[in-house]
Parts: C-alpha cells; structure tokens; sequence
C-alpha cells in the first residue's frame, strides 16, 4: 500500500526530492491521496459497478511507468478522437474551446467513447476486460455533448472577471482549485482524481455550495432566502425520486436548481427543462409556505407554462418576445421575504422601493427606458404591460383602447390614476380612507391575488 500511495503522488508530481521527502510521512498523511476503494479504484477489488474481471492493478487505469503518452508523463490510455459539443450561453461572457490538457485526460474515460481496459501498456489488441466496457450516464459518463455540463477550457482571468461582474477575481481563488497552465478551468480545477473524500473528487465542499461560490459571487445571494432558508427538500413536487445530496434548501444551495453535469436544461444547466418547474418543484406548497403551483391555475395568472423556452436573462426589455416566467419577477440569487410587512397594506403618499421579493429584477422606467435593476414595483410590470404592445387589452369598449400602461399612468395626462406620482387633484372625495388625494398606489392595490394575505386572506401575495 504504501509503494501505491507513493507511486500515484510521483505520477502527480515527478520530482524525486519531493518522492523522497514523501517516503519518511506516516500512513496518515498518506491516506487523503489514495485511490483505493473510491470510484476511481477500477481494479477487480475496487468498490463500484465499474471494474476489472480480472486486473489487480489499480494505477494501471490511467497510468504506466514506462512507454506512456508522450505528451503527458506516464499517462496510459488513448486521446479520444471525438470532437465535443462544447456549452454555450447567451449569458456567458467567457470563450470556451474544445478540451484540452488535463481535461482531455479524464475524458478518455469519461466520455465514454474508448473503453475503460483500452490502456496503452497492453496494447488494442489485449485491453483490460472490465464489467462495463464503456461509462454510460449512469456510470459517470458524460458523452461528447459537454453543452450540458459546467464549461471547461476558459481562462478564467481578471478580464473575464471584469466583464462578468458575478465572478470572483481569480485572484482570490482558494489554492485548492487549480486552475489549467494558461489560467483555464479545466475538470481537474474542481475535480481531485485521487482524493475522494468529500465525495465526487471534490476538491472544495458541497454543502451550501462552497465550491461553486468560489468562482461566482452572485448579487444578493448571501442575504436571500433560497441562501438561508432550513426548509427541508424532502417532500419536492417534481421528479421526488432525484435525492439531493442535503436535507435543506440552505444546504444544497445551488443544487435544488442547478445540475452541474447532463443538465435537462443545458443552458446555465438547470435541472428541469421547463424553468418554471424548477421554481414549482419547491413553491408548490410543500417545501415553501405558500402554493403558487395552486394559484398560476386559476382563471387570471401570469402562468409559465404556455411557452417553452423563450425566457432569456439577456433579453432586451422592449423587444422581447411575449412570454412569462418565475424569474421575470423574481430573481431566485437574491430573492428574500417580506421585511415584517406580510398582512399589512401600506398607504404611502411616496413612492416605496421595491419589495425583497423582485429586488435585483429588470424593469422599464415610466420615461420607457430599460433599467438593468429595477427601483420601485410598477417598473417590473411594465416590461411586459407597456411598449412592448402585448399588455393586458381591455374587454370594455372605449374610445381609446391601449394596452401601454405607462402611458396610461403619464403625469402629463388629464386624468391617471397615482402609481408613477401623486395626483393633481386634491380634492378627490370619493376615496376611502385611508386612501387620500395625496395617496400613491402600486399595480398590485388592484391587481392581486383573491386570496392574498395583504388583504386579509392566507395565500401568497401577487398577481401570480
């Protein structure tokens, strides 16, 4: 054991002062090196599905003390002849090239096209027989469609960094994430072939998704609810039979929406096809409080599901497509409760900031320019209720019928109702208190839920 343990670390690193250094340490500190009995352990004595009928050996797999490639050191298997389908994203700011380099390596097992046992030091014509020849999907493999899997081959640099700003300067990058020799991200950054012990060669812990917020730094994630919530997963709507790998949503964190390899969803690697099943898997009254599954159903709603597919994060306001989706409304990184206002009607005569619930949301202003965050409520709604020419139309008939709510609601006209600003007229005696002439109303005082606890029922708030 302790000539294997010795072996592996002189394959990683060829230096024979640092051998030698490493031959007087203790068992001990050998033992978070070894690939015994993890996956990676495909001899005939190794723990997994995937092994040898007969081979003893356990470093034979991937390397071999002489004759092995000769661009890498001892490697022992054939580079894949494959061409890959690399990810793409119309959020991605990065270029991602075809594998290359360490990634290359892994993937001449793990996309499944060269067999386990084909290993150079036997030659094609007398391979290692193993108990799967190739790796499927339900063996780790992961085919040559990587479109569905995290990005590998960018440089992940300061200038990257810079255009993406939910990126973390690579130069605060925890050592234990290698990045590639030119500064890419390669498999290898996230992955530690020969160290399995926090699970699935992770170099950096799962729960709360450690390891993915070492790269990215997404706005308002650390005070949101999908970052803090103790609610349990256990009792998911959707596909209950997918186990996470944490009994909360703070725990999985990333993972209750986002799949980081054979994504159903392979643009920014969602774990349901249709996105809003990703939201409904948890807000469908099981794992949230309240049933928004229940009340997209109902004969007024803002339902997700009529369309597929035509919500991008990257669209423009003004001319996108007609669609409506969770994330519209709701940005999930950064999506938090109600700060001590559930049940309670404000009547403000200012205009209030936006509720936590759509913080870090686009809008439309009421001057009809896009805004990248969104300020106060009706600038959330009107990116779909204004110039984009498919808002509500109204069923009565009138002598101007117009669907651009904000131009229903200009300042400048004879008569509007106060949502972009107090009305002119001071003397409104109609209005029921508390409401008063210098009252400023939201689009949701009147468009709403039938049973929203803001007016006294026990739903969820929203025009949902």
């Amino acid at each position: 054991m302790r000539n294997l343990r010795c072996a592996q670390f002189a394959i990683r690193n060829p230096q024979s002062t640092i051998l030698a250094a490493l031959l007087s340490f203790p068992a001990a500190a050998l033992a978070q090196w070894h690939v015994k009995d993890s996956p990676h352990d495909l001899s005939r004595s190794g723990p997994g599905p995937v092994k040898a009928v007969t081979e003893t050996e356990i470093c034979i797999f991937c390397h071999t003390p002489h004759n092995g490639a000769p661009d890498t050191p001892l490697w022992n298997r054939y580079e894949s002849p494959r061409q890959y389908r690399i990810y793409q994203s119309s959020t991605l700011d990065a270029r991602v090239d075809q594998p290359r380099g360490a990634s290359k390596l892994c993937l001449s097992c793990h996309d499944g096209v060269l067999a386990v046992g084909l290993v150079r030091s036997r030659g094609e014509t007398d391979p290692i027989y193993t108990t799967f020849p190739h790796l499927t999907k339900e063996h780790g493999g992961l085919g040559t469609d990587l479109s569905d899997d995290h990005p590998i081959g960018f440089r992940y640099d300061r200038a990257l960094a810079a255009a993406d700003r939910q990126l973390r300067n690579p130069d605060t990058l925890s050592e234990r994430l290698p990045l590639g020799p030119h500064d890419t991200v390669e498999c290898t950054t996230c992955h530690d072939p020969h160290n399995n012990r926090l699970g699935n060669f992770l170099r950096e812990p799962e729960q709360r998704s450690a390891i993915c917020l070492s790269c990215h730094d997404l706005t308002g994630w650390r005070l949101s609810a999908h970052a803090n919530s103790a609610a349990t997963v256990a009792p998911r709507l959707i596909d209950p039979r997918e186990v996470l790998a944490f009994g909360t949503v703070r725990d999985n964190a990333c993972n209750n929406c986002h799949k980081v390899h054979s994504a159903p969803h392979p643009e920014r690697l969602l774990r349901f096809q249709r996105e809003e099943d990703g939201c409904l898997n948890c807000h469908s009254g099981n794992v949230s409080a309240f049933n928004i599954a229940s009340e997209i159903q109902k004969r007024s709603n803002h339902s997700g599901r009529r369309l597929l597919g035509v919500h991008d994060p990257a669209e423009e306001n003004l001319v996108v497509r007609p669609h409506v989706e969770c994330v519209d409304c709701h940005n999930p990184h950064s999506v938090r409760g109600s700060l001590g206002t559930l049940g309670i009607r404000t009547i403000a005569t200012t205009l209030l900031p936006i509720e936590p619930e759509m913080s870090n949301v686009k809008g439309v202003s009421a001057f009809g320019s896009s805004l990248q965050k969104a300020r106060v409520e009706y600038e959330v709604c009107l990116r779909c209720h204004a110039d984009t020419g498919y808002g509500i139309r109204p069923t009565v008939t009138r002598q101007i019928t117009n669907s651009n709510a904000r131009a229903d609601f200009r300042t400048s006209n004879a008569s509007f109702h106060p949502v972009f600003a107090r009305g002119r007229n001071n003397d409104v005696p109609s209005l029921i208190a508390p409401y008063s002439a210098s009252s400023i109303i939201n689009c949701t005082d009147c468009h709403n839920s039938d049973s929203a606890r803001l007016f006294g029922g026990s739903g969820p708030n929203g025009p949902h």
